[in-house]
């Protein structure tokens, strides 16, 4: 019997919205496309290659969306908009009265706070836990717990002898030890029932160490966590996945990642509902500010690192700093950027 439920990643209500940037699954010598008109169950998408084509309802599932910072989002957009002869207005998903963060800020402000970025020792021994006692927010520790606990091996052996219990007290025990998960959002993994933690074992296993599509994974992981009855956080999806495939996974705050994507993927409206089909859009995003970061001489050691990053910058209390910054006036800005930073190395 498969894990997957039959719709799974599907996607089926998928409605590409107006704007927004797709790519045909099919057709890739069509480029990128835009929406740029609806009308009875028909939308009409100006691609790159100068045609414009009327799609049905029914085969929206083919479009891919496309997610791009948003100052090349916003150009693309307009370029293919004006192909078709429409004005496509300007979405601010940051809100009227606030300004927006750009990436350029966040690496100013983490600058500011981290000589030598992730290799320095200040970000190792704070956020990685090089040389210092262990607390829940060093993430090496973490990872080694990861890798001793939930190894492949280790888990499928206690799956062929039925012993589910094992596997989620494994899990349990290596998310009460990091600070990825609060105590709230780690209760539906703990109010598993002899009924439910069988489900909740097989498919945390399939997202760790399956062959099958990623989302199929993990909507099939969120589902078996539902089953809790309770609301399942980004966090408590993705923490798992993270710690122990750093290279390529990464946990979700969804707050910070919906920041995140006000600029890296302004297309991304990312909702407090955990789904493996957004979180495919995540990892790409994130592929982005690894790119954007290693460009910047601050290369990541893992996804992980990226986390810590968007958190950090992204936080309330960074974001209010950096639109102090941008709110100064140009003769003041030097002086207000060390003044910043001087506070926040204090």
């Amino acid at each position: 019997m498969s894990l997957f439920p039959s719709s799974a990643n599907q996607d089926s209500d998928f409605d590409p919205e107006l704007g927004g940037l797709y790519r045909h699954r099919t057709r890739a010598s069509w480029g990128l496309g835009t929406k740029v008109w609806r009308k009875d169950g028909l939308s009409g998408f100006q691609f790159q290659d100068g045609n414009l084509r009327r799609i049905a309802d029914g085969f929206a599932h083919l479009l891919e969306p496309v997610d791009r910072p948003r100052d090349e989002s916003e150009r693309l957009q307009k370029e293919l908009a004006g192909q078709a002869g429409v004005i496509l207005g300007r979405r601010n998903q940051a809100g009227s009265d606030e300004i927006l963060v750009t990436f350029q800020d966040q690496l100013l402000y983490f600058r500011g706070l981290f000589e030598g970025g992730f290799a320095g020792d200040a970000w190792k021994k704070k956020y990685r836990g090089a040389g210092a006692r262990r607390i829940k927010r060093h993430r090496d520790p973490a990872i080694a717990d990861a890798s001793a606990q939930l190894a492949e091996a280790d888990l499928r052996g206690l799956l062929a002898k039925g012993d589910h219990d094992a596997v989620i007290e494994r899990a349990i025990a290596v998310l009460e030890k990091t600070s990825l998960v609060t105590k709230t959002q780690l209760k539906p993994l703990l109010a598993l029932n002899e009924q439910t933690r069988p489900k909740a074992a097989e498919t945390l296993v399939e997202v760790l160490y399956g062959e099958g599509p990623m989302g199929q994974a993990y909507q099939a992981w969120i589902g078996a966590l539902r089953a809790s009855r309770m609301n399942v956080s980004w966090a408590l999806v993705t923490a798992l996945p993270a710690l122990v495939h750093p290279e390529r996974h990464t946990c979700v705050r969804s707050t910070a990642f919906a920041t995140q994507a006000r600029w890296m993927a302004p297309s991304i409206e990312l909702k407090k509902r955990p789904s493996g089909f957004a979180y495919e859009r995540l990892l790409k995003m994130v592929d982005r500010v690894v790119d954007e970061l290693t460009q910047a001489d601050l290369a990541p050691t893992d996804r992980v690192d990226v986390y810590d990053f968007i958190v950090l910058t992204l936080s309330p209390s960074a974001r209010k700093k950096i639109q102090a910054i941008k709110t100064t006036t140009p003769s003041k800005s030097a002086e207000a950027v060390e003044a910043v930073e001087e506070r926040m190395a204090s």
